[in-house]
């Protein structure tokens, strides 16, 4: 049965020189519902097909006195996108003539004298795949479109993604990495920053699968990490406040491994949160793996803050160490027989690296190559390597300026009263006072000394104390919660495996901690045309020490008194703050940083 909507409003050119023929095929052609046209010359049917092509042609094997084939090549030149079915009549029934026409451009091929029932069945499958050629060319049009806005809304999320990882910072800082995604989207994220401290934080993430989906899962991670991490808060702060962010801005199936790191620059301490990536790896200047810090917590978006204990392990460190980093596309690097790239590979590179600073990276990055010819990712590989920063010489205690000022600091002499009142009238003060008292479960919740810095911008202090300031106030919290409240003991550092369990008794007293306070007290004193005095005073609930025997040692190491703790923190507030001042118990400590 005739499907006489392939005809319906269409229309058909006849190129036939026999009018006998010629009007038999119009008449045929209106019985389907085509609209036919009769033309006598060549040049009307090239007008015709560059002005309005038209939906089929029907030709004579000669029309015109010229070979009809040249006339069906020229118009298949025309357009080769744009298909018209083309049906030749001829009177020759030899297969000969057929393979001819087919070969020279037409659909088909009928015989004079044919058959209306024929004529019909071959225009109809002409028609059929006329509407599926039509078909075909409107998906490729809309599949084209498609890939001009995917294209077009990958470059702004790869604009997007680069400017909120922050990708800069990592030369900035001076981490040598390497980055290998899988797709046109790492489903990894590699970042890191200095605080305001000096401290070097790092951050590697593997997001659940790889491409576009993975890497919209890291989107939410940059911006926490480094408000976070610029600040100064503590790798367990940051941790809780990653999966917090994971957990509310994730699919439930998705979940992030990551590995943290702090390096404290001054204390030369590494403190590592790894969750659920392969082990880091801390390799000193001799290329030898000197330890190994494996996964010790489960990867974020799992479970909720209540569950959620991130591991902090800490290491003080011996020299000049490095951290490498990487997630497990790395070690799953697989080469054209299926081989992983392992773990043995990672350590012959590392044994095999140039000591210079981008030279665990290079070794990496050369050795995957080798195993990996011809082979792409089938996950993203990424690695970093951290280095501790240099603290700034003006924090590190036992410089004989340092000892200078600390000779010089707790004996500063007042100025007389009638200097002092000369000096307000000329230079109007303003001040501004604030006291925060944190009991023991704000103290087991909260880092409290990135939240009072904060606090301290607020009240006016400038921007280039931030980093004396938060050392100072650092020292003084530490002291007050570890020996204050919670009892530590220094020396404990000093043995085997010391800093280990040194952090470690301090998380197990702090989470067991159910009473003690520390008040923290800023009294900001400051001059309208600038400079002023940040008085800072902490105050804990404990039992105090005896701060002028330590003082003692300090400045006077030739005394040997070995039962008194290094010092270390208690030279670096002489040496940083501009007086210092203790109560008669010693558990409250008074202190003036000036500046201007």
């Amino acid at each position: 049965m005739l499907d006489r909507s392939l005809f319906a409003d269409h229309c058909a050119l006849v190129l036939e020189d026999d009018p006998r023929v010629r009007d038999r095929l119009i008449a045929a052609l209106a019985q389907l519902g085509l609209t036919a046209e009769p033309i006598t010359s060549t040049d009307a049917v090239q007008d015709l097909v560059d002005q309005s092509p038209p939906d089929l042609i029907v030709i004579g094997r000669e029309f015109a006195g010229v070979d009809s084939l040249d006339l069906v090549r020229q118009v298949r030149r025309t357009d080769p996108a744009h298909w018209i079915p083309i049906l030749m009549l001829g009177r020759d029934r030899e297969g000969s003539a057929e393979v001819e026409a087919l070969q020279g451009g037409c659909d088909d091929y009928l015989v004079h004298g044919f058959d209306t029932e024929v004529l019909f069945a071959k225009l109809t499958s002409l028609m059929r795949m006329r509407k599926l050629r039509k078909f075909s060319e409107f998906q490729r049009a809309e599949l084209a479109a498609f890939r001009d806005r995917a294209e077009s809304e990958a470059d702004l999320a790869r604009f997007l993604l680069s400017r909120l990882s922050r990708v800069e910072h990592l030369d900035a800082v001076g981490v040598a990495y390497h980055w290998l995604p899988a797709e046109g989207f790492s489903g990894d994220l590699l970042a890191a920053t200095r605080s305001s401290s000096g401290d070097l934080y790092g951050l590697l993430a593997d997001a659940t699968g790889h491409g576009l989906a993975a890497a919209i899962n890291l989107i939410p991670l940059t911006t926490a990490f480094y408000a976070m991490a610029t600040k100064g808060f503590n790798l367990q702060a940051i941790s809780e406040q990653l999966n917090k962010v994971v957990k509310d801005y994730s699919l439930p199936d998705r979940f992030v491994a990551v590995t943290l790191v702090r390096f404290a620059a001054r204390e030369r301490r590494l403190e590592v949160v790894n969750a659920g990536n392969p082990a880091a790896l801390v390799v000193d200047r001799e290329r030898r793996v000197v330890r190994e810090i494996p996964s010790g917590s489960i990867p974020l978006g799992i479970l909720d803050r209540p569950l959620f204990s991130p591991k902090v392990e800490a290491f003080e460190l011996a020299g000049d160490e490095e951290l490498l980093v990487f997630s497990d596309g790395l070690i799953e690097a697989c080469n054209f027989e299926g081989e992983l790239f392992g773990r043995d590979r990672i350590l012959e590179a590392i044994a095999e690296a140039d000591p210079a600073h981008d030279g665990l990276v290079l070794s990496l990055q050369t050795s995957l190559a080798a195993h990996c010819i011809g082979v792409s990712p089938s996950d993203d590989i990424s690695l970093m390597v951290l280095r501790a920063p240099e603290a700034d010489h003006h924090l590190v205690p036992g410089l004989p300026a340092a000892n200078e000022a600390a000779t010089a600091a707790p004996v500063a002499a007042p100025a007389s009263p009638d200097a002092a009142q000369a000096s307000t009238r000329s230079h109007p003060q303003k001040r501004c006072v604030v006291e925060v008292s944190f009991s023991s479960i704000e103290l087991q919740r909260i880092d409290v000394v990135p939240v009072i810095v904060d606090l301290t911008r607020s009240i006016g202090l400038r921007k280039a104390l931030e980093s004396r300031f938060f050392t100072v106030l650092s020292e003084l919290y530490v002291n007050a919660l570890d020996h204050g409240l919670l009892a530590l003991d220094s020396s404990l550092k000093a043995q085997p495996d010391g800093f280990e369990r040194y952090f470690g008794l301090r998380s197990e007293r702090l989470a067991s901690l159910d009473d003690g306070e520390i008040t923290i007290r800023l009294d900001h004193r400051y001059l309208r045309e600038g400079g002023g005095t940040l008085q800072v005073e902490v105050t804990d609930t404990g039992p105090g020490f005896d701060h002028q025997r330590c003082i003692r040692a300090l400045l006077n190491p030739e005394l040997g008194d070995s039962s008194i703790p290094s010092g270390r923190g208690l030279g670096l507030l002489l040496t940083l703050c501009d007086k210092v001042k203790f109560n008669e118990t010693g558990n409250s400590v008074c202190v003036d940083i000036n500046y201007g």
